[in-house]
């Protein structure tokens, strides 16, 4: 099984350090446990790709991110992974970190363009919506349907907290399966 870590940024050098013993491992979200059982594991970083802004297609997306951006206050990186859509493909399993990441990913495969399965670790998106929804009970109505409709899409959801969970299990009943808690672990061989 080939599984892709996509995150932002930073944790390739944070990867470094857990190598050489330097820093703790719970920043990788199981990266190590998976490299250690065999599986052939990749880290993507975000803040590495280039981006081909001036397709059509880009322009779109770009406009798509920044509505939901600014209504939302939480992004979908839909325009940052767009040119690597056949490289992600690759992989059997795409971890997704964080919610604008997990979002893109589950837009792409709603399109038909990504068949690789997707973990989405939810860190902000229930937050973001329970706040949407004391402020404008219109927009997330609007929200609530559009995310509802992406998270379909990914296999599963990962949520670090049981406020999380419930939430998301309360308000999209669709992923209540596929919604599962694992409390933030913390890396006890490291800190002593």
């Amino acid at each position: 099984m080939k599984i892709l870590y996509l995150f932002k940024g930073g944790r390739k050098k944070r990867l470094e350090s857990v190598i050489s013993s330097e820093a703790p491992t719970e920043f990788l979200y199981g990266f190590p446990y998976f490299k250690e059982k065999g599986y052939l594991t990749d880290i993507i970083e975000q803040n590495e790709l280039t981006q081909n802004t001036n397709t059509f297609q880009y322009k779109i997306l770009e406009k798509q991110r920044n509505f939901i951006s600014k209504s939302l206050n939480i992004g979908m990186d839909t325009p940052f992974l767009f040119n690597i859509i056949d490289q992600l493909n690759s992989y059997d399993v795409i971890m997704a970190i964080p919610d604008s990441v997990g979002l893109a990913l589950s837009y792409y495969k709603k399109k038909g363009w990504l068949s690789s399965r997707i973990v989405f670790f939810e860190m902000g998106l229930a937050s973001r919506m329970y706040q949407l929804k004391n402020k404008s009970i219109l927009k997330y109505s609007f929200f609530k349907y559009y995310i509802n409709h992406l998270l379909k899409y990914c296999d599963r959801m990962v949520v670090l907290g049981m406020g999380e969970q419930n939430f998301l299990s309360h308000e999209f009943p669709n992923i209540k399966n596929r919604n599962f808690l694992i409390p933030f672990g913390v890396d006890i061989n490291f800190w002593r």
